[in-house]
């Protein structure tokens, strides 16, 4: 008897709810399987499963045991996994992060190139805009636009997140369009409520920077929160010129003080400190620096 192939196979049998099925993913034949599940039993002294020729369940002694067999297999393939780190193999999972707009836009299908040129790496990626705590939620590596304030993080510089500030033509009619920076403190303002000096935006122009103070009519963790708002008349934002590209194309947002430059936002790669690096890490954070670059400029 081989003792985890008929773990395998039990534990198959029971995630594709029928022999066949699970027989197939282990490319074996039905008979082949279910001789691997009845020398499990014999080892263990016990049924784990009820079969008919119609249907399947776990008995109670299965349903308990079922829970051991997908901790056994998870340990084997992460001490695989590990030795094949050692012998500097690009292998292993991965948990990630990214903001949720440059997750859909950028990062997206980066991370698809990776993985086809790397069979062997599996990528859990998280999306979501709030400020996520890598060691709190075992994150292994993380995107951050905006300023880093975690102490202790290793940090990889991307190009910068370029930005455009623009409002819809139906707020531009009935509140006028600013014609200087200054003049923002007159109207909506949407502003993204993780970004550290939410209640300033910088403009450039001749190479003299003006810092605006402004008094957010909406403040939200969200970027497509923000488009959304901008979208439907509440006021002036700032947002990616990725995201907003195809909407000011399109008319649905109109550029506004296009004489002047929005100060991008820094964005870094971030990873726990961690020695040595993980081959499957190292490799996929040179892989992004080499495949992320700066994004275009509306005009």
């Amino acid at each position: 008897m081989n003792f985890i192939k008929s773990v395998e196979a039990f534990t198959l049998a029971v995630e594709k709810g029928n022999f066949t099925n699970a027989a197939n993913t282990l490319d074996i034949t039905p008979s082949m399987l279910a001789r691997e599940i009845r020398e499990l039993e014999h080892y263990l002294g016990c049924k784990l499963l009820h079969r008919t020729t119609r249907k399947q369940g776990l008995t109670i002694a299965g349903e308990r045991y079922y829970r051991y067999c997908v901790e056994m297999l998870a340990i084997k393939k992460q001490a695989q996994d590990e030795i094949h780190q050692l012998n500097g193999d690009v292998v292993g999972n991965i948990r990630m992060s990214s903001p949720v707009a440059f997750g859909n836009k950028i990062l997206s299908p980066v991370l698809a190139q990776f993985l086809l040129q790397y069979p062997n790496v599996n990528i859990d990626l998280m999306l979501c805009d709030r400020r996520v705590d890598l060691i709190e939620e075992n994150i292994q590596i993380a995107v951050r636009v905006g300023q880093i304030i975690d102490d202790g993080l290793v940090a990889y510089k991307l190009p910068p997140y370029q930005q455009t500030i623009v409002a819809s033509p139906q707020y531009l009619e009935d509140c006028g369009q600013p014609q200087t920076p200054e003049e923002l403190g007159e109207h909506n303002c949407i502003s993204f409520s993780q970004w550290h000096a939410h209640q300033y935006w910088l403009f450039e122009k001749n190479k003299q920077i003006h810092k605006v103070r402004i008094t957010p009519r909406l403040l939200s963790n969200t970027g497509e929160s923000i488009r959304q708002s901008a979208l439907n008349g509440l006021g002036i934002a700032v947002h990616s010129t990725v995201i907003l590209a195809e909407d000011i194309e399109q008319g649905r947002l109109i550029r506004i003080l296009p004489d002047y430059e929005i100060a991008p936002q820094p964005i870094n790669i971030l990873r726990p400190p961690m020695n040595p690096v993980t081959p499957a890490i190292d490799t996929l954070i040179h892989f992004m620096l080499d495949k992320i670059t700066p994004s275009p400029v509306v005009i």
